[in-house]
């Protein structure tokens, strides 16, 4: 039989081991979730833009031969198609005809399967992009501009110079070195163009994020993919590593105080 003195020193024993329990270690947060963690903290939130909840007026494709299912309909072939190509002479743009049917997923699907998409074209150059519902673009050469960096940090800008005007592309936000990843974690990230034409201003926000995972606004394009004299994007605005989103800005389209207009985008996976 346990003596009831025993039961008096194992209550003190617990009460005691209570006062002095050690205080929390702090928690280490993986990289991939401190852009989360600091655009909670900011005191100012922007949103995310381009959306690709968003209705857009073009159907947009990547030139790439194979897609995940989901990422193009099958019944896109019937629709008038025009790409920027690249062959060995330079860029240019052209009509062309989509063969789009299902194919093996090697990502996804097991053996007899076949839940991916792949789209063959009657174009056989190497397709930068293509896109569907969009009127008045001609067929011609496109005079790549060249960007010395493929991205903008906060507080980097690229000028070019386009029929003697000069464009800015430059990126505003908050960037902080992480040692650990030997790489800067970004926040509160927008990128923006501006210009003045015929002595009118124009200064537009193009792409806006309020944290990256692991990824950043690329600069796919610069160059008059719609015929009109003024320098058109084509921009990778994903803000995740393991997606690919190219989204088409066109200055023919745009309306009165914007350079340039979203047509259209497309969001591709990884794995």
């Amino acid at each position: 039989m346990i003596k009831p003195y025993y039961f008096i020193l194992f209550f003190a024993l617990f009460i005691l081991a209570c006062k002095q329990k050690a205080p929390l270690k702090t928690k280490v947060v993986p990289k991939k979730v401190l852009p989360a963690l600091r655009v909670l903290q900011s005191n100012k939130l922007i949103s995310y833009y381009p959306s690709d909840s968003l209705v857009y007026p073009a159907r947009v494709l990547s030139g790439y031969d194979l897609f995940h299912g989901g990422e193009v309909a099958l019944d896109w072939g019937k629709y008038h198609w025009k790409g920027l190509f690249k062959s060995a002479s330079g860029y240019y743009i052209a009509g062309t005809k989509l063969l789009i049917t299902k194919a093996y997923d090697e990502m996804v699907d097991n053996e007899g399967q076949a839940t991916g998409v792949e789209v063959n074209r009657s174009v056989k150059d190497s397709a930068i992009l293509l896109f569907s519902g969009i009127k008045n673009i001609p067929n011609h050469p496109v005079k790549q501009i060249k960007v010395i960096k493929s991205d903008l940090l906060p507080n980097e800008r690229f000028f070019f110079t386009y029929d003697d005007i000069v464009y800015t592309l430059y990126a505003t936000g908050e960037r902080k070195y992480d040692l650990s990843a030997k790489d800067y974690v970004v926040t509160n990230y927008s990128l923006h163009i501006k210009a003045v034409i015929a002595g009118k201003s124009f200064d537009q926000m193009l792409v806006s994020t309020p944290s990256f995972e692991d990824a950043l606004t690329q600069i796919l394009f610069v160059g008059d993919i719609d015929g009109d004299n003024v320098p058109d994007l084509i921009l990778d605005t994903t803000n995740n590593y393991n997606v690919e989103q190219p989204t088409l800005y066109l200055s023919k389209p745009a309306t009165s105080g914007n350079l340039l207009k979203i047509m259209g985008l497309q969001v591709i996976t990884g794995c």
